[in-house]
């Protein structure tokens, strides 16, 4: 059942469908709303900075359900946001590409899985 909830997760989700859903720039602006409310700064959207946290988890899960990311022990949502906010602001080139690849590829360079 697991396997054919994935499978159909990845086909809802995959980046052929959702290529403009998000891509790098929105996922950015998103971001930076999530950084404000963090800060307790005044005039901040919640309902977008939820969307990044809740898009940036969604990810994560089909990566992880799939076992295309291998992490090792606890990985906390904190270190999740921040993994995904790291490569995003690295690779600034990038953000005209679909949200999905960017932190797929983010997730997958931090938790890469041993070939099998």
């Amino acid at each position: 059942m697991k396997t054919l909830v994935t499978a159909i997760a990845l086909f809802l989700l995959s980046p052929h469908l959702q290529a403009g859903f998000e891509n790098g720039n929105s996922i950015a602006a998103q971001m930076r709303e999530h950084d404000k409310v963090l800060r307790n700064a005044s005039g901040t959207n919640n309902f977008t900075a939820g969307r990044y946290v809740g898009y940036v988890h969604g990810v994560w899960d089909i990566f992880e359900d799939a076992e295309i990311i291998c992490p090792k022990g606890d990985v906390t949502s904190g270190q999740i946001r921040a993994i995904a906010e790291n490569y995003i602001l690295k690779n600034p080139a990038r953000w005209g590409e679909p949200g999905f690849y960017l932190i797929g590829d983010a997730f997958k360079e931090a938790f890469p899985c041993p070939h099998k």
